[in-house]
């Protein structure tokens, strides 16, 4: 139970140190809010601006969660199946963006999430009986874990938003006090909205929750051992009535394999494993070094097995303070606590412990061959979520026994905390955290004021995730996706459609360098092709073609093979679609169907 209220000073302390860290972290991106977004021009973050757009084009009923023919038009792309349908987040950044606009919106979103977690920690750790002072600062480290911040970086705020899972670990650990209802539809709760926020959260809390619950039956008074059983029941029972109508789908689809990208676990043992899918895609399985409290890659280099792009994702302060804590915990709290990490550290994991030793996981093998969404975790190191959360109430215990008492001490402490933690995410670049500048570009103002839903092709072809957040102000349909270049997510009708359209074949070599460099292109008739595969992707309903001059420009390695890739794309998109309708130093914008338009607003004007 919590004990006594923060005396004044302790409240100045927490104070302190609060603006400390949080200023260090986020006080040098301040100034661009509203102008960039927090986070690095990383793939997923681009993913994750669209899907906070698109959320807001459902709530507006434009757009459903299920299919959208957005992407990889008109075939489109099934979100539930390929992404999990985890867009709470997004939906609760929706009145954020809606006030403050998408990029100031966005970054005042992902501060309160941080906040937000700090706070959530706090409170799990005064319900271990820690006192204000260490459990506002063990929240202070919480709140700015590296492990979180690394996501937001990577542009996953989906994956740093762990309240949830956290307060799920606060209600579960009074389970042995249990008396009325509430605690239990709390739990329930907690442990469904985890899984709403991202289902491998879900499973990983349920997994800590198992031990958690078993131990609360062990310290439980025998007479009540029946109560505290029918309440953990009733949590359990609470989760899977909020979860499983939108889990179960999706379970009964992998079981079928009509979820992409499944491992292929045939063939694994505990003499050796693969990291492939069903596909026959290699891919690389990041996890945890428990040992080191890194992550790393796990993935396949000519067929052998390589461990490389190692990470901090634990901080030696935060597993420092824990130690210690540890030994100052209640013996009961202490085991418990200990019981629970086993199974979430031989999750984060993966198929192997220590990479450097090669130890096998018999528990993470035995996990993916028996329960299907283990097949498609490539990512076992986010259990260290949870890891983190139950080391809480250690970290705050040795945060306690440090400060003791005295005051001059406690602010020693205090200044030592944020110190040591400002230090080590300094060294591992999360301080002060990354922002991407932002401008919406002429040639997508320009669809977007051109009125229709005709699709649009953008060259080159290829990953180019950054048209995503061009979409977000266009809105028009597209060829293209996020990950084009991952066979697992990409439609076989547009690898078909890529590779049988003589006009997107001509157009694509015309704008990469490869291509443009090969003796092949000389003296190919452009106008020809564009007959013959023009009016197959008008059919489809595609009415643009955008040459991004910036992937031209990204693609040669100097300024002399820019301009002649410029040069070719230019020359062969006007033989093949005549001249641009846009004509800007981002882009050149074509229309399929040569139908009279220039830009509503003027931007861009037609050359």
């Amino acid at each position: 139970m919590p004990s006594a209220p923060p005396t004044p000073a302790d409240r100045r302390r927490l104070l302190l140190a609060w603006i400390a860290l949080a200023g260090a972290v986020l006080g040098p991106g301040l100034p661009r809010w509203g102008s960039a977004f927090l986070g690095s021009r990383h793939t997923d973050a681009w993913g994750t601006q669209w899907f906070y757009w698109y959320a807001g084009e459902v709530a507006a009923g434009r757009a459903g969660l299920g299919h959208t023919d957005l992407l990889y038009h008109p075939w489109g792309k099934d979100l539930y199946l390929h992404t999990g349908g985890n867009v709470l987040d997004a939906f609760l950044a929706l009145p954020f963006r809606a006030l403050l606009g998408p990029e100031a919106g966005f970054d005042l979103f992902v501060a309160l999430v941080l906040l937000a977690n700090g706070l959530a920690a706090r409170r799990l750790a005064r319900l271990a009986g820690a006192g204000p002072l260490a459990a506002g600062l063990a929240g202070l480290l919480f709140a700015f874990d590296p492990y979180a911040l690394s996501e937001i970086t990577q542009g996953r705020p989906t994956q740093a938003l762990l309240v949830f899972p956290t307060l799920f670990v606060a209600e579960l650990l009074g389970a042995p006090r249990w008396r009325g209802w509430g605690a239990p539809l709390r739990a329930g709760l907690f442990l469904a909205l985890s899984g709403l926020t991202y289902w491998f959260y879900g499973i990983f809390a349920a997994l800590a929750g198992l031990v958690l619950g078993l131990a609360a039956l062990v310290v439980a008074p025998a007479g009540r051992r029946g109560a505290v059983l029918g309440r953990l029941l009733l949590a359990a029972a609470v989760a899977a009535a909020v979860a499983l109508p939108f889990a179960l789908p999706m379970l009964l689809a992998g079981a079928r394999g009509e979820v992409p990208g499944l491992l292929d676990v045939s063939g694994w043992s505990l003499h050796g494993w693969t990291p492939r899918t069903v596909e026959d895609f290699p891919i690389a399985i990041r996890a945890l070094d428990p040992l080191t409290g890194m992550a790393g890659n796990h993935f396949l280099d000519g067929g052998a097995l390589r461990w490389v792009d190692e990470v901090r994702v634990v901080l030696v302060l935060t597993a420092a303070l824990a130690a210690l804590g540890l030994t100052r915990l209640e013996p009961r709290l202490r085991w418990t606590l200990l019981a629970a990490l086993v199974p979430v550290v031989l999750v984060a994991g993966g198929p192997v412990l220590a990479p450097e030793i090669g130890w096998v996981d018999p528990f993470y093998l035995g996990l993916a061959r028996v329960f299907t969404p283990f097949r498609r975790l490539w990512w076992p190191v986010r259990a260290v979520a949870l890891l983190a959360a139950l080391l809480v109430p250690a970290v705050a215990a040795g945060i306690g026994w440090l400060a003791g008492r005295g005051g001059l001490r406690r602010w020693v402490v205090t200044a030592l905390v944020v110190g040591l933690a400002g230090a080590e995410l300094r060294r591992w670049e999360l301080l002060p955290l990354e922002t991407t500048a932002v401008r919406p570009p002429g040639w997508a103002r320009c669809l977007a004021a051109s009125g229709g839903r005709g699709a649009v092709v953008g060259l080159p072809l290829g990953p180019h995730p950054e048209r995503l957040y061009a979409q977000t102000v266009h809105g028009h349909p597209m060829l293209s996706g996020m990950i084009d270049d991952n066979r697992v997510l990409l439609r076989p009708e547009v690898e078909a459609l890529e590779r049988d359209n003589p006009l997107l074949r001509w157009l694509d070599a015309a704008t990469r360098l490869d291509g443009v460099l090969a003796a092949d292109l000389a003296g190919e008739d452009g106008a020809e092709r564009a007959a013959e595969g023009r009016a197959r992707l008008v059919e489809l309903g595609y009415r643009y073609v955008v040459i991004d001059r910036e992937a031209l420009r990204r693609s040669a390695p100097n300024p002399e093979l820019a301009r002649r890739l410029a040069r070719t794309a230019r020359v062969r998109a006007r033989e093949a679609l005549g001249p641009p309708v846009y004509h800007g130093d981002d882009a050149w914008v074509y229309l399929l169907d040569r139908a009279p338009w220039a830009c509503a607003d003027g931007a861009g004007a037609p050359r």
